[in-house]
């Protein structure tokens, strides 16, 4: 396989098809706004992301065969409803994850009318998991992954993390390769959790409460989407209702940061961003970003880069005319 085929985009980008989308009159599809994307990974894995705003309910069948296949199913926003039978509903809720295999799967997601979804799926091929995922757990493998598995897990904030990553990351070389390492620690670390909770000695316990995970998650989003805004903990804890010391301790968990220190890293990044993709000089970009001082801006920079800010912006000039 070659190496920009390794995360390549299927011919299924843009508007998911009808036939994936039951119950659907065609006016009611003008209306809503329902869309996929499927991308096909090396060794026998497929990403399913998933955004639907509904005006009306609905059934979302899964786009590929997912019979006798491995699914990891991670909620990033509205509760999702899941389905086997017109009788048999389970939830799944905000930043939940679900871990699900049967040799004859049904399974369906419902969309209530108003809802705002957004999901995600590795979809994994049950010889490739066979081959790259239970050698590691050796001879007690049969004791986990014989039968059906039906697992929700709770909210897991590094997982949310590298999803966010993985998100952000382009599918094309080189950074599909990146993606793929997401990948791995995504469904490494779902499977710990899950292998954890079936022998009875799951380790993972968050420091937060679910709705307290959430609105973490949120904070998160609106430093990432405006990190030029004056935020201080206190006004941060104010706004979502969680407590200053566990806001910080989620943060930790989540980015491995301080509170005050992932904001000066979404800084940077988008710094960083701007060099590369603006025509804005240093002191502009050091004020679109948030920050105050060029001297501060150019020694953190140059921690973090190894070069300064000047030199950097050089250099990708200097790359941008060879090109």
């Amino acid at each position: 396989m070659k190496t920009n085929e390794l995360f390549s985009a299927s011919a299924r980008q843009a508007f998911a098809s009808p036939n994936f989308l039951l119950s659907a009159t065609r006016a009611e599809k003008k209306l809503n706004e329902h869309s996929y994307k499927l991308f096909t990974l090396g060794k026998g894995i497929k990403f399913l992301q998933c955004e639907f705003k509904q005006t009306a309910s609905r059934n979302f069948r899964f786009p590929v065969e997912i019979s006798n296949k491995y699914l990891f199913i991670f909620n990033l926003n509205d509760k999702l409803q899941f389905s086997e039978s017109e009788t048999e509903r389970f939830p799944l809720g905000e930043l939940h994850n679900f871990l699900y295999f049967k040799k004859k799967a049904s399974l369906e997601i419902i969309l209530q009318k108003n809802g705002n979804y957004k999901f995600c799926c590795f979809i994994m091929d049950t010889s490739n998991f066979e081959s790259h995922v239970k050698g590691f757990v050796g001879e007690n493998s049969k004791i986990y992954f014989e039968k059906d598995i039906m697992y929700k897990g709770l909210p897991n904030l590094k997982i949310s993390d590298y999803l966010h990553k993985l998100l952000e990351c382009k599918k094309t070389f080189p950074e599909n390769l990146i993606s793929l390492g997401y990948v791995n620690i995504i469904i490494g670390m779902l499977l710990n959790q899950y292998i954890e909770a079936k022998s009875g000695r799951e380790k993972f316990r968050s420091c937060l409460r679910e709705w307290e995970i959430v609105e973490l998650q949120r904070i998160t989003e609106e430093i990432r989407l405006h990190p030029e805004q004056n935020y201080s903990i206190k006004s941060l804890s104010r706004k979502s209702g969680v407590s200053i010391p566990k806001l910080q301790e989620g943060f930790k968990e989540m980015h491995g940061h301080t509170i005050a220190n992932f904001i000066r890293e979404v800084r940077l990044l988008k710094a960083e961003e701007l060099l590369v993709n603006s025509d804005l000089n240093i002191s502009e970009i050091v004020y679109t970003v948030g920050l105050c001082s060029r001297s501060y801006f150019s020694r953190i920079f140059k921690k973090k880069y190894k070069c300064t800010p000047t030199d950097y912006q050089r250099q990708q000039i200097s790359l941008a005319v060879t090109a």
